[in-house]
């Protein structure tokens, strides 16, 4: 949205001190356009933890931007400049501002596992009812959400959000901005216990999308998950529930099944205004038990904004998955891939190893996994759970001193707690050495091999170097 220069002095609380042309907001300078048609590019400058964005003002002015909103600028400056004392919260406060100039549906999506699938099936879901304009990347936090409100064009008839968090209050702050007129958590789960130290306060932290919900708000509670069913509903909202466990929702997980390499999935639509009941099934090219999951949330909050039941079918099945997210990718030689590094914890793994045990392919099975991080005190022990609880696999390659631990600790009470022969290594790359020396290679067109890891132990190498090993 374009925005005046007096217009962001009113938003911030800041004072105008140079006039300037309308324009859109950045906080990158490889992004500012100089003006066309009488508008650009304003120059927010961020201050982090490494960095101050004031020092790339002068390089704002040489690339034509329209003006500033700073703390402070350079002498002579010949653009427009609203001084603000914190550029952050002027970050926030012009999302507030752009949020409160929109009317449409605002779709709010968090959870430990799946709101960025949820997300991406909701804004392919809803395209029927026109244009959607949906979070892109990991631009879910304190700033990431901020920009993307920022970035709405103009025409957007919904907006589809998806909120991260580390700690208690950040999903209240991110709710506050963008006052979600629809609200989903996904699921709660052992993630960001670093913070949080329990599953008890994840459930907490997660629950402030709900407990900011205003009257008339809609809220879409996971009937599967206890800790979203126990969580307090503010009165006067619309609540709607999904899931599997019972009949009674406004979108029923029927059945869920992999087929090859896709997962076929029934889902059941209640009577809903002037929509019949329905029972459809659709098949997401994608493998993954899981997803299923997410195309239940997403499918209810579609039906419930007016998307008949054939249109969600239909959308849906031309789901693909965002990046490094339990993405099936073909190494050379043709064995196959399921590329899943983006991050991990304890839930999103187990499901991820359950989805690989569950494709139907005649070659070996591989779970190549990386230590979960920010799991705080207890991290041990949430490694041992997880290898406790994973089905049968043909190698189960571990990299990373939590589960070198985790598997000595675990072995050491009970000889025949793990189930799948295993290797241990300290990285990403030793561990692919350490297969080659136990001649795991090569591979064939019939093995499948999931690669899953928090981001800071780089599974991805893993993959790069078992690609070379196979075209050299």
């Amino acid at each position: 949205m374009k925005l005046s220069a007096r217009q962001i002095a009113a938003a911030t609380g800041g004072i105008l001190r140079q006039e300037g042309i309308p324009g859109v907001i950045s906080t990158d300078t490889r992004t500012i356009k100089p003006e066309q048609d009488g508008s650009g590019t304003w120059f927010l400058a961020l201050i982090g933890e490494r960095f101050d964005a004031h020092d790339f003002l002068e390089k704002a002015q040489q690339l034509g931007c329209a003006g500033i909103v700073s703390q402070r600028a350079p002498k002579n400056w010949s653009r427009g400049w609203v001084q603000v004392p914190d550029t952050l919260i002027a970050l926030q406060d012009l999302a507030r501002f752009v949020r409160s100039q929109f009317s449409g549906p605002v779709i709010g999506i968090t959870g430990s596992a799946g709101k960025t699938t949820t997300r991406q099936m909701v804004a392919i879901a809803l395209e029927p009812l026109g244009k959607i304009h949906a979070t892109n990347g990991n631009y879910n936090n304190h700033i990431g959400l901020p920009l993307t409100i920022l970035a709405a064009p103009e025409n957007a008839d919904y907006w589809v959000l998806e909120m991260g968090m580390n700690a208690l209050g950040e999903i209240d702050l991110l709710q506050e901005i963008s006052k979600p007129t629809h609200r989903v958590i996904t699921n709660v789960a052992a993630a960001h216990l670093e913070g949080l130290g329990s599953i008890e306060q994840v459930a907490k932290a997660k629950g402030e999308l709900f407990d900011g919900a205003l009257e008339g708000d809609c809220i879409f509670v996971n009937h599967d998950d206890p800790h979203i069913l126990s969580h307090s509903i503010p009165p006067k909202v619309k609540t709607f529930s999904y899931g599997q466990k019972s009949n009674d929702h406004l979108v029923t997980l029927k059945s869920a099944e992999l087929v090859g390499l896709s997962t076929n999935t029934t889902l059941q639509f209640a009577a809903f205004n002037d929509q019949e009941e329905h029972t459809l099934s659709l098949l997401l090219p994608s493998p993954g038990l899981h997803l299923a999951h997410n195309c239940c949330a997403a499918a209810a909050i579609a039906y419930q904004l007016g998307v008949t039941a054939a249109q969600i079918a239909e959308q849906l099945s031309s789901y693909q998955p965002v990046g490094a997210r339990l993405k099936l990718e073909q190494g050379p030689g043709g064995y196959q891939i399921l590329n899943d590094v983006y991050n991990a914890n304890p839930l999103s793994m187990l499901a991820s190893v359950q989805t690989l045990d569950a494709v139907n392919m005649s070659g070996r099975k591989i779970a190549l996994l990386g230590d979960m991080l920010e799991m705080g005190t207890f991290e041990i022990e949430e490694h041992m759970d997880l290898l406790k609880s994973l089905p049968k696999v043909s190698l189960l390659g571990l990299v990373g001193p939590r589960f070198q631990k985790a598997i000595e600790r675990l072995l050491a009470q009970d000889p025949a707690a793990v189930l799948s022969p295993y290797i241990t290594a300290s990285t990403a790359e030793t561990l692919v050495e350490q297969m080659n020396e136990d001649d795991v290679f090569p591979l064939n067109e019939q093995d499948i091999l999931l690669f899953k890891g928090s981001r800071g132990i780089r599974m991805e190498r893993a993959i790069s170097a078992i690609r070379d090993l196979h075209t050299h």
